[in-house]
């Protein structure tokens, strides 16, 4: 927010900064109240002026990842002034990559993120068979044989083994894998992390980290 000193707004925020420090109030209500309440009873409003600014230029992370994302024009052509990321819980992940996008030209940096709470992968992640259902779906694909037919090189971390009863084999752990709901994907489980494969160009899958998207190549020899 841009606040021009004038006497007006002097009066606004020294009542606003009496308030927080007497009074068991959220910042941003006190900030409203202050500014748009009307004079009633034994009130005197402050008398500032609001200019409303362009939504779409200044805009919160509602605006942004909810409406402005899924206009495919608006969404290639958009540079924002500036965006408040106050809508979501992971305000710090958010601020990163909105800053890649935006200030570093990582395109479509923030397009991992759900409009709501989470990533978009989570949801595939989680979208699973029965682990028995799982396990034969897997075993029976042309690609799952595939799979089970070579070592796969995981980035550069070491070969990992994707073996029959949906039993994964890996540098780091024993784990689980199996076929996912969605058509031609995978999840491999270890030491506790969700990851859903899906493949590029054979040889070559991609794995997608479920916790925070973060992506490496799996190589078959």
């Amino acid at each position: 927010f841009y606040i021009q000193a004038t006497h007006e707004t002097y009066d606004m925020m020294s009542r606003l900064a009496h308030r927080m420090a007497t009074e068991s109030v959220w910042d941003q209500s006190a900030y409203n109240e202050e500014q748009f309440y009307v004079s009633h009873n034994g009130y005197t409003t402050p008398g500032v002026s609001s200019r409303v600014m362009n939504h779409l230029c200044f805009m919160n992370t509602k605006v942004l990842f909810r409406y402005v994302r899924e206009d495919p024009e608006l969404y290639a052509k958009l540079r924002p002034v500036s965006v408040h990321v106050n809508y979501h819980p992971e305000k710090p992940q958010r601020m990163v990559d909105i800053h890649a996008q935006y200030h570093d030209g990582v395109p479509n940096a923030i397009g991992k993120w759900n409009w709501g709470e989470g990533m978009k992968i989570a949801k595939e992640c989680n979208d699973r068979y029965s682990e028995s259902e799982s396990r034969s779906k897997a075993a029976s694909s042309p690609l799952g044989k595939k799979m089970m037919a070579r070592a796969g090189l995981w980035g550069s971390g070491g070969s990992v083994r994707f073996l029959e009863n949906g039993k994964l084999d890996t540098p780091w752990g024993p784990g689980k894998w199996g076929a996912l709901k969605k058509e031609g994907t995978f999840y491999a489980d270890f030491i506790g992390a969700q990851h859903m494969l899906t493949v590029e160009e054979w040889p070559t899958m991609k794995s997608k980290r479920c916790s925070d998207g973060e992506e490496v190549e799996v190589k078959f020899e």
